[in-house]
């Protein structure tokens, strides 16, 4: 497994994965779709894309970008695997090299935002496997009975 920068022949792929992952809805596969097409034809908007790749084929990506007016703080918007490749460590190689590219930036801080619904349960054990912690709820934020979770990792 190879992780790398997303380049153009890498969008259906992507648009592939994205649809088959059952917890985003169609919105937000045409949101995160967006991002990493931004990512490839319009890299001076601030996204970034990172995708793992194994033999030609697309595992997973991770989209991120710096956050705007702040000095050394990133956020990181999207990080999916599809579901035949999960499990196996993709995910955190996608994250490792998403720090490895921060850190040369002197990056301080990550921060994710994600949906309290009981189908995202394995994602925010994802992220808290990996050191972020849960710093801020609102509650009812996307629709009522649906909160959004802010999520940070310190790296110095």
């Amino acid at each position: 497994m190879t992780v790398r920068k997303v380049v153009r022949e890498d969008l259906e792929a992507l648009e592939r994965l994205l649809k088959g992952v059952e917890n985003f809805t169609e919105d937000e596969v045409a949101i995160a779709l967006d991002l990493v097409t931004q990512s490839v034809y319009s890299p001076q908007n601030g996204y970034e894309t990172l995708v793992a790749v194994d033999k030609g084929c697309v595992l997973g990506f991770i989209c991120f970008g710096h956050t705007p007016l702040t000095e050394h703080t990133f956020d990181l918007y999207w990080i999916a695997v599809g579901k035949e490749h999960r499990n196996k460590g993709v995910g955190k190689a996608l994250h490792q090299a998403f720090l490895n590219c921060i850190q040369e930036r002197k990056a301080r801080l990550v921060r994710v935002e994600t949906t309290a619904k009981p189908s995202y349960t394995m994602t925010l054990k994802f992220y808290e496997k990996l050191g972020y912690k849960r710093v801020a709820v609102i509650d009812d934020f996307y629709r009522d009975g649906d909160s959004l979770y802010t999520l940070i990792l310190r790296l110095s």
